[in-house]
């Protein structure tokens, strides 16, 4: 028998299981660290934070202690054309 509190159980109920998939929230597609999204659209982190603070930038979500970017930076920057040209 394994106890209670084991590495193995990590303090869950020891019948506990995963959800099935089916049941679980989507993923985006595609999501980006800062770092990778900055390389990918060709600027700088604090670019990106600046526009942040204004209120603007790209898409992006905390998880936990991450910042996780969930557009991509041709998407980003298509509405900001079509933001500017309307």
């Amino acid at each position: 028998m394994v106890p209670k509190n084991s590495a193995r159980t990590r303090g869950r109920p020891v019948g506990w299981r995963k959800p099935p998939l089916a049941s679980r929230p989507a993923a985006p597609a595609q999501t980006y660290t800062v770092i990778r999204w900055c390389a990918d659209a060709d600027v700088s982190r604090t670019w990106v934070y600046a526009q942040w603070g204004a209120g603007a930038g790209p898409r992006h979500v905390r998880v936990g202690g991450r910042v996780v970017v969930t557009e991509s930076p041709r998407e980003y920057f298509e509405r900001m054309a079509a933001g500017v040209a309307a």
